[in-house]
């Protein structure tokens, strides 16, 4: 099966915007 729409868009726009997917799922690590 393919992979969640939703994780795929969010992981493109991180690579867009030059940040790591993990950031944008984890902000506790910079807030």
């Amino acid at each position: 099966g393919r992979r969640n729409p939703t994780i795929i868009t969010i992981y493109e726009l991180a690579l867009a915007l030059g940040v790591s997917h993990m950031d944008l799922v984890r902000p506790d690590k910079q807030a």
